[in-house]
Order: structure tokens, then sequence, then C-alpha cells
């Protein structure tokens, strides 16, 4: 059985504390979901000694909104929730569908939006672009502390 190697786990309580956390400790990496993350550590893929929880964000994992105004995702949503809520009837029924075809169904409550959006390499839900046209933008608070928009 592969095993996680020895870790610091920090657990922040807003996006200021997790960005400040990260410039505090290199090569730190930030976890959420985990899916594709916990088994690359087992198999000794990346060297890191922190893993920042983006878990205990505020609004991580808010779904809202309508389908006038448009609607609000945190990037902590799980594929699962994605699925299968009320508000992606409708207009944003191909991303419910997309989050719902995605790998089973451990992975699909484990997993989150924000996760699958920045992991190289995912091939499971639309590409960033189209998945950033469906969603109309994208907003990425970068360890510096500065937001940037996909559009």
């Amino acid at each position: 059985m592969l095993r996680l190697p020895r870790l610091d786990y920090l657990r922040p309580r807003s996006i200021e504390e997790a960005t400040e956390l990260a410039a505090q400790n290199p090569g730190s990496m930030f976890i959420a979901g985990g899916t594709d993350l916990v088994p690359n550590l087992k198999r000794r893929q990346f060297d890191v000694s922190t893993l920042i929880s983006l878990n205990a964000l505020p609004n991580g994992r808010r779904i809202e909104g309508d389908a006038q105004r448009g609607i609000t995702i945190g990037a902590g949503t799980t594929l699962d929730e994605l699925a299968h809520h009320d508000l992606l009837d409708g207009p944003f029924r191909a991303l419910a569908q997309a989050c719902g075809s995605v790998s089973t169904p451990q992975v699909r409550f484990m997993g989150t939006l924000g996760g699958n959006l920045l992991v190289e390499g995912r091939r499971h839900l639309p590409g960033r672009p189209k998945l950033a046209a469906l969603l109309g933008s994208v907003l990425v608070r970068q360890r510096t502390g500065d937001a940037r928009a996909w559009r």
C-alpha cells in the first residue's frame, strides 16, 4: 500500500491567509478535493512538505444566482453538487451534465470545480476556454494576492 509522505497540513480561514501561508511555505501545494493530488503524492511525484487546505475558506462551496443575472460558483464546490443542483437546470444544464459525467461517483463526490479547472492535463471537463465560456468568467487569486479573471 502506498502511503502519503509526512506533511504539514494548514487550514486557513480566508483567501488572504491562504495566499500568505503559500508565500511563507515555498513549495507548498493547495488541496481541496485531492482526487488527483493525493495519488500523485503517494507515488512521490511531487516533493512537497506542506499542504494548504482550501476547504475552510468562506463561500468556497457556494452556488447562487439565477438564469437572468447568472450564477456564482465557489471553486470548492464538488462536481456532484454541481451535477445535482437545481440552479443548474435550464440554461446551465450543460455544466451540470459535464460535471455528472466525470469519472466515478466517488471522484465526483470529492473532486472540485476549481481543481478540475486548474489541474494540468485535465480531460474530463470541457477545455478551459469552453468551460470559461460556459461560466462567463473565472476569477483566480494568485499567490501574490493579485486576482486574474479568465473571460
